[in-house]
C-alpha cells in the first residue's frame, strides 16, 4: 500500500497539473480566482497522500510527534507552485507548457522520496541524514521562492498579498524547523510567527517598485535569515558567531540582488 501510494502521488500531481495547464488555455473556462481555487484544492489533495505515504512509514510512530501534519506541506505546496504558475502565465509554447506539469509532478516525486528517506533515518540509526536534509532544504526553499514570486508578481493588495504569504511561510517553517527535534507545538509556535514576520514584510514590500524576480529573492533571502535563527534556537545553539554570519548573509545577499539585476521595472 505504502508502495502504491508513493508511486500513485506524482503521476496523480502529473495529471492534475496537465488538466489545469490545458483548463487554464481557455480564460473563460478557468479564470484565475476559479483557477488559483482549484489549484488549492489539487495541492491539499496531493499533499494528503503524501501524508498518507509518510504515515504508513514503519518508523512514522516515533516521529509522529514533531512530523504529524507537517508531512503534507511540500508536497502539496510544490503542486500550488507549479500549478499557480499554469494559472497566471497560461503558457501554450510545447517546453514550458508542458514542462512545467512535469517538473511540478517530478518535486512532488522527489519530496514524496525525501520525506520517506527522513523518516527512515529514524528506524536506522546508520541511515545518513545528510541528503534527506539537505534535499528537503533545497525543495522547500524552492517553493518558497516560486511561491513568493509569484504572489508578488500578482500585486494584489497587501490585505490579500501579504496575507497569502505568511500563510506560505507559517507552513514551509513547518517543513524546515522540525527537523530541530523541538515538539510540534513548539515548532508551530514559531512557524506562526516567522508567517507574521513573512506577512509584514510583504506589507511594506509592496510599496517598493520592483520586478517579480528580485521580490521574490528578497523575500526568500529574509526567510531564509530568520527561519536558519530560529532553527539554531530551537536546537539550543544560538551564539554571537552565528548571529552575526546569518546577519551577514543576509546584507550581503540584499547588495548581491540589487547588483545584479535590473531591479526597476
Amino acid at each position: 500500500m505504502r508502495q502504491v501510494v508513493g508511486y500513485g502521488t506524482p503521476a496523480i500531481a502529473l495529471i492534475a497539473l496537465f488538466a489545469i495547464q490545458f483548463a487554464a488555455l481557455r480564460e473563460d473556462l478557468l479564470g484565475f480566482w476559479l483557477g488559483s481555487f482549484v489549484v488549492m484544492v489539487v495541492g491539499v489533495l496531493i499533499g494528503a497522500a503524501g501524508e498518507l505515504h509518510a504515515r504508513l512509514h514503519p518508523a512514522f510512530a516515533r516521529v509522529a510527534e514533531r512530523t504529524a501534519y507537517t508531512l503534507w506541506i511540500l508536497p502539496g505546496l510544490l503542486v500550488w507552485t507549479a500549478g499557480l504558475a499554469l494559472v497566471l502565465w497560461r503558457p501554450d509554447d510545447l517546453i514550458l507548457g508542458r514542462g512545467l506539469p512535469l517538473i511540478g509532478a517530478l518535486l512532488v516525486g522527489l519530496a514524496v522520496f525525501t520525506q520517506d528517506r527522513e523518516l527512515a533515518v529514524a528506524e536506522d540509526a546508520g541511515e545518513s541524514i545528510v541528503l534527506p536534509k539537505q534535499l528537503l532544504s533545497f525543495l522547500t526553499y524552492l517553493a518558497a521562492f516560486g511561491l513568493f514570486t509569484l504572489v508578488y508578481q500578482i500585486k494584489e493588495r497587501s490585505l490579500i498579498s501579504a496575507t497569502t504569504t505568511a500563510l506560505v511561510a507559517a507552513l514551509l517553517s513547518l517543513v524546515l524547523l522540525r527537523g530541530s527535534g523541538a515538539p510540534l507545538s513548539r515548532t508551530f509556535l514559531y512557524g506562526v510567527l516567522i508567517g507574521l514576520s513573512m506577512g509584514e514584510v510583504t506589507w511594506a514590500l509592496n510599496y517598493w517598485v520592483v520586478r517579480e524576480l528580485v521580490g521574490g529573492a528578497v523575500l526568500l533571502l529574509i526567510y531564509y535569515v530568520m527561519v536558519g535563527l530560529i532553527e539554531i534556537v530551537l536546537r539550543g545553539e544560538l551564539s554571537r558567531k552565528l548571529l552575526f554570519e546569518y546577519f551577514g548573509v543576509g546584507i550581503v545577499g540584499f547588495l548581491f540582488i540589487l547588483s545584479t539585476a535590473p531591479w526597476r521595472p
